[in-house]
């Protein structure tokens, strides 16, 4: 569910920022479509988790009426025996049990599903990194090396950008920026 969530939330986040840019250039309908295309997989993946509840919880049902009966019949049989408190406090805890034990299946089943991301961090962490994989360290055939920047100056000269096909939003830009 969390992966399925991850686009609707970050297509929100997207349209926000980019609001103006998507009704400029018209492509506000292919935003829209991609919304509702990741609208209907989350609608698909919590319609298939509410499912699989109500599918353990007519077992649970099931299980809590045997332990139901089961008590009553005790309770019928046993009655001239037992206190009659108990008696009341044993059946009125068979009636909480299913509650319980679908709260608890419940929180059990966001733990599980919380503790994915958990793993997906840890996988992170264990990914080796770009230095370790390219040139940090010098080795023969890292000629590249030499001609990376030792200072952090940054300059474009008649720069001219656009939008896909769109028109031009910028056109011949020069600047020069000095580190520090």
């Amino acid at each position: 569910e969390e992966v399925s969530k991850s686009p609707v939330l970050e297509g929100i986040s997207a349209y926000l920022y980019g609001a103006t840019s998507l009704r400029a250039f018209e492509a506000l309908s292919l935003f829209i479509k991609r919304i509702e295309d990741d609208l209907d997989t989350l609608s698909l993946v919590t319609w298939v988790r509410a499912k699989v509840f109500l599918w353990i919880s007519v077992r649970l049902d099931i299980i809590v009426a045997i332990s139901n009966f089961m008590v009553f019949a005790f309770a019928i049989v046993c009655r001239e025996w037992v206190d009659k408190g108990l008696l009341l406090v044993a059946l009125s805890r068979c009636v909480l049990n299913n509650l319980i034990l679908r709260v608890i299946i419940l929180l059990l089943s966001e733990y599980e599903i919380n503790l994915s991301a958990v793993e997906r961090v840890h996988e992170y962490t264990k990914m080796s990194h770009e230095c370790d994989q390219y040139a940090c360290v010098e080795y023969p055939g890292n000629d590249w090396l030499a001609d990376w920047p030792n200072e952090g100056v940054i300059e474009a000269s008649n720069l001219t950008l656009r939008y896909g096909d769109g028109p031009v939003v910028l056109d011949d830009l020069n600047f020069k920026i000095k580190s520090g």
